[in-house]
């Protein structure tokens, strides 16, 4: 085993996660592990409550061929007397991308080969995850496929196809029905490059302030995929207090999680270790309001940081939560954390 700290730098962006950190001895100590051997990553704090990895090291463990879907992530505080909380990587990072655990190469063949099965994916009867929704009610006609279209259209400003294959773009859909469109930029170093949806912000909150609300988000691939948003893209989303926008995207009939295969009785494929995508399966498009996408993620107010009470406007996950126990975590509308 290892064991490391979070790094933090003045520039918010270059600051790497405990989690990360420890990815990168394991490799150093290591460069032979066998795929999966991983078994369970701890995470300990001297918060007044245990804190679940961030989303984006969420994103970055379950890309790496080390752990699986079930790889238990363990939390706990030091001055908590409550049991640890456990949950399996899968389950803090609902809807992953298709392409995760893919090398460049890998990511546009399965991406041309998708292509051909999200054109007819339906945007008529949008299959929410959350049929309780209350953003779809007061969507615009027709505001699912225009945001997808307008998605697909804004990677055509994601041109810097020598550094890596795939182009991204993002829409949001407002309830007046105007909307606004990015693309991802990359960079020669990959971790300056700019995510679409995150690079959204501007134009999402400049409408927030005049009374207007996103009611759908797309991130599509010029390929034709929607996807759930990347790390930063779902962490802007959920502690901006937009968790109640509905985000698009596809899912095929092939992509099989735990869940499927039990049900279906499809093999595993990769070892158990990953889903597979069925090119020849039908793709569904889907709907899940943004705070589902980062379960279990904390709600931070000034009172957590030794401030005194909760600044005014503080983000709430979408949500205005109360104060958790202090041997559990904020579910975000999810069920209580399992414990051991």
């Amino acid at each position: 085993f290892v064991v490391v700290p979070d790094d933090e730098a003045w520039n918010l962006g270059a600051a790497i996660c405990a989690e990360r950190a420890a990815w990168l001895r394991l490799a150093a100590l290591d460069a032979a592990l066998a795929p999966g051997a991983v078994d369970a990553v701890y995470i300990v704090t001297d918060a007044a409550r245990p804190i679940t990895p961030g989303v984006l090291c969420r994103e970055y463990m379950y890309s790496s061929p080390l752990t699986t879907p079930a790889t238990r992530v363990v939390v706990a505080a030091a001055g908590c007397r409550g049991a640890p909380s456990v949950y399996a990587l899968g389950e803090l990072l609902p809807a992953p991308s298709p392409y995760a655990e893919l090398d460049a190469p890998a990511q546009k063949a399965l991406g041309a080969a998708l292509a051909a099965r999200v054109i007819d994916a339906a945007f008529d009867d949008v299959r929410l995850v959350d049929d309780e929704s209350s953003s779809e009610a007061c969507a615009p006609p027709g505001a699912a496929r225009r945001c997808y279209e307008a998605a697909k259209a804004a990677t055509r400003a994601d041109d810097r196809a020598t550094l890596h294959p795939i182009a991204y773009g993002a829409a949001a859909v407002f309830d007046d029905g105007d909307i606004a469109t990015a693309a991802q930029f990359k960079a020669l170093e990959y971790g300056c490059s700019l995510d679409p949806v995150a690079s959204l912000a501007e134009a999402v909150l400049r409408r927030r302030a005049a009374g207007r609300r996103p009611r759908y988000v797309a991130m599509v691939d010029h390929f034709g995929v929607a996807h759930a948003p990347f790390a930063r893209g779902r962490a802007f989303l959920v502690e901006a207090g937009l968790g109640d926008c509905l985000v698009l995207y596809h899912d095929c009939a092939g992509v099989l999680d735990d869940e499927t295969r039990r049900v279906g009785g499809a093999p595993p494929v990769n070892g158990g270790r990953r889903p597979s995508v069925d090119i020849r399966g039908r793709v569904v498009t889907r709907a899940v309001r943004a705070r589902d996408l980062a379960p279990f993620v904390p709600d931070f107010t000034d009172d957590d940081l030794g401030g005194g009470g909760q600044r005014d406007g503080a983000p709430t996950n979408g949500d205005a939560l109360e104060a958790p126990p202090s041997s559990t975590l904020p579910s975000n509308g999810h069920g209580p954390p399992h414990t051991t």
